[in-house]
Parts: structure tokens; C-alpha cells; sequence
């Protein structure tokens, strides 16, 4: 990287620290699990330990399915695996749900059982998913839009956005050649209409009678740009330059604007923005012909969510609430954003965390490459 970009960073976590933090959260979540044995826990305000239930699991069901895929890999529980093999087959009442996050549920629900355990109704579903999702590409958009579903209304016919991009791309290189190459043409048409000179990403566009109009302020919703760059990321082991180049110039601007891992959004740090982050940096290093400084980032950002006050990890009350991490911002209701435990924060930091122990997880999950 550039000299300028090379900013003082904190120390790498040592092993020790490492596997502590990864015993937490999966603690925390198979304590998650024996209070709700129905529907998905979505988010709980900071450390209230009050959650709000979906019965069907909305947007982040596939990381609930997610996170004990990656227990029972981890921790080599016959019961987890079990227990995620259940909750995987009832994502299938999702399969004709009218939205583009059928990715994310897909992918992050099945790919852990299609790839590491060989379950064979999780790959059913990877590929029925993919198949209905390059259902739904819009030659007129070059895109695959939002859909109607989950707030999209009418208008997410027309709409597309970043932080699906990741699982879409990995997703539809399960249905065939023709799907591919649709999600390469969305890629492109995404970093076309919401990327910036500078790589930084508005979350998303809308197309009216061919003209694109962009959403948001590019660069300042730090998940939106933690998103772009792990499908960037995506993209990149796929089909090389120019989304290598694209990706890495992605991070960048992360590193630039949040070089001690602790982005802002609404005057509130989210730090599960950070573990997307830190997921893409730490995959996208390896396809570098130097990724060394980016691996290195990537590790000191990791640590600074660690020794950070939002993941709990000292003995508290009856030691339930070891392994939150409440670090997500999140909109609870118009107008309100608060920082909040979440799937996909703890998905996402258990996957970095694990792939810094040397744990094999994501040669597991990550889709073919051609």
C-alpha cells in the first residue's frame, strides 16, 4: 500500500486471545439457542439481553442457521450439527420470497452444511436459491433488482444495493454458466452506478426510465462500504482484474477513513461493520501479489473489536452474557439507530476469528472459482 496509508495499527491478537474470544461467542450463541428453540433472535438493543424475535428470520435468518454450522464444524457437536441442519430446511419457506436477500439467507444458512458436512438438503437449497434468484435478473437493469419483498415495495423493482453482493455472486455460481456471468454483469452495473472515483460506495440506486439515481452519501454508511468490498472481494476470486484492483482500492478507502477499525455511523460506533471489513481484507490479501500489509490491517482491526468494550468477555452474573457482542448500529425504529447484539456481527466476527486461528472454515464454505 501506499506510504499514506500505512497508519499506526494496534498489535495482533496472540493465539491465546484468539480462541478465548471465539469459546465466547460460541457460547453465547448455544445459550442463544436454548432460549429460542422458535423463530430467529433479529437484534437486542446493547447489552439488554432483550431480543426481538422473527418467526420467520427476516434478512439475517441465514446467519442464526450460519452461526451453528460454524459450532458444529468448530466444536465437532453432533447436536449442533443437528440443530442446524434443522433450522437450515426451514429456510426453504423463503425460497419464493420476491427479494435479492434470499442471497444472504441462502448462502449463509446452507453453504456451511453444503460444504463442510456434504448435507445434502443444504446444497438442494443452495441450488434451488441460485436458481430462482437468476430468475429474477433484469436484462433492462443489467441487474438483479431489490425485489418487493422485506421493504421493498414496488419500487425494489427498480432498486439495487450493495450489501447483497457478496452472497449473489457466490450464490448464482451454483446454477450455471449463464447465471455467472449475470452476476458479473450486476457487479459491473453496481460498481458503474454507486462506486466513486475513490472506490467509496453509496449502499444503492434506483433506476427511473434508464437513469440511475443514487441513494445515500457514498463512504458514509460504514457497513455499505464494508459490503461493497467483501462482493468486491467475491468478484475478485472469481474472475481476477478488474475487481482485484477494485476490491483493494475498496479497502483503502476503509483503511483511510477508519484506520482504527471503529467506523461511526449516527454518532455511534459499528463495530460489525469492522468484521465484514476485516472478512474481505483477510480473504482478498492471499489474491495480492503482495497482501502481506493487508493481511496485517486486517489482523490489527480484528484485534481492536476484541479488546474493544463491546464484546464481553470478563465472567458476568451467571456467565450468559459472555461472547456479546453488541457492536452493531442498527435502525430499531424510524428515525432510531442503536447499537445492537447481531447475527451477522457475531457471524461474521467468529469467521475472522477463525480463519486467524488457522481453522479451516472458509476453504469450506467459499464458492467455486473459475
Amino acid at each position: 500500500m501506499p506510504q499514506s496509508d500505512c497508519l499506526p495499527t494496534e498489535d495482533a491478537l496472540s493465539m491465546e486471545e484468539c480462541r478465548n474470544a471465539l469459546k465466547a461467542l460460541l457460547a453465547r450463541v448455544e445459550v442463544l439457542g436454548r432460549r429460542f428453540l422458535k423463530g430467529v433472535p433479529l437484534y437486542s438493543p446493547g447489552r439488554s439481553d432483550e431480543w426481538i424475535v422473527s418467526e420467520g428470520g427476516s434478512w439475517v435468518g441465514g446467519f442464526w442457521v450460519g452461526l451453528w454450522w460454524l459450532r458444529a464444524f468448530l466444536g465437532h457437536v453432533a447436536a449442533d450439527r443437528e440443530r442446524a441442519a434443522e433450522l437450515c430446511r426451514h429456510l426453504r419457506n423463503k425460497l419464493d420470497v420476491d427479494t435479492v436477500n434470499r442471497s444472504l439467507i441462502f448462502w449463509y444458512g446452507a453453504a456451511g452444511g453444503a460444504y463442510s458436512f456434504h448435507d445434502e438438503e443444504a446444497g438442494t437449497l443452495l441450488q434451488e436459491a441460485a436458481i430462482r434468484l437468476t430468475a429474477t435478473y433484469s436484462h433492462e437493469l443489467q441487474a438483479i433488482p431489490m425485489g418487493t419483498a422485506m421493504g421493498g415495495g414496488d419500487k425494489g423493482r427498480f432498486c439495487i444495493g450493495v450489501d447483497s453482493l457478496a452472497p449473489l455472486i457466490a450464490l448464482l455460481a451454483h446454477a450455471s454458466t449463464d447465471a455467472l456471468e449475470y452476476a458479473r454483469r450486476h457487479t459491473d452495473t453496481l460498481v458503474a452506478v454507486c462506486a466513486t472515483e475513490c472506490r467509496a460506495f453509496y449502499p444503492g440506486a434506483s433506476c427511473n426510465e434508464r437513469s440511475w439515481q443514487v441513494h445515500g452519501e457514498a463512504g458514509a454508511w460504514p457497513r455499505g462500504q464494508a459490503w461493497a468490498m467483501l462482493g468486491l472481494t467475491q468478484a475478485a476470486t472469481h474472475w481476477g482484474d478488474p475487481y482485484t484492483t477494485l476490491a483493494l482500492d475498496a479497502c483503502r478507502y476503509w483503511l483511510r477513513s477508519w484506520p482504527d477499525g471503529r467506523p461511526l455511523q449516527n454518532g455511534l460506533h459499528d463495530l460489525s461493520a469492522t468484521a465484514i471489513a476485516v472478512v474481505a481484507m483477510m480473504t482478498l490479501a492471499p489474491w495480492l501479489a503482495d497482501g502481506a500489509d493487508l493481511e496485517r490491517r486486517a489482523r490489527a482491526q480484528l484485534a481492536a473489536i476484541v479488546r474493544s468494550e463491546y464484546l464481553v468477555l470478563d465472567e458476568v452474573a451467571d456467565n450468559s452474557l459472555k461472547g456479546m457482542f453488541y457492536g452493531a448500529c442498527y435502525t430499531t425504529r424510524p428515525g432510531v439507530v442503536e447499537q445492537v447484539e447481531s447475527l451477522w456481527g457475531t457471524y461474521f466476527l467468529t469467521t475472522a476469528l477463525s480463519r486467524q486461528a488457522g481453522l479451516e472454515v472458509w476453504s469450506k464454505i467459499r464458492g467455486p472459482t473459475t
